[in-house]
């Protein structure tokens, strides 16, 4: 095998090896975009919970301040 041989089979490799370092860097790319719209749902789904919590807090709140009233009236 002469050098020019050797040559255009070491750019073939370089250049295969490239391709693939390519298809994984889609694959992780794909991965990502997947995990960021997985975290933004999640996001979402949290936001929606913190205002049902707070909801029924504020709804825990008014009770108790109605029981108080009941209370002091029954006095």
């Amino acid at each position: 095998i002469n050098e020019a041989d050797q040559l255009k089979n070491a750019v073939d490799i370089v250049t295969a090896e490239n391709r693939q370092i390519e298809e994984n860097i889609g694959h992780v790319s794909a991965v990502t975009e997947e995990v960021t719209a997985r975290s933004e749902e999640t996001l979402e789904a949290c936001n929606m919970n913190l205002e049902s919590v707070e909801e029924v807090t504020a709804i825990m709140e008014n009770l108790k301040n109605e029981a108080i009233k009941l209370q002091q009236e029954s006095k």
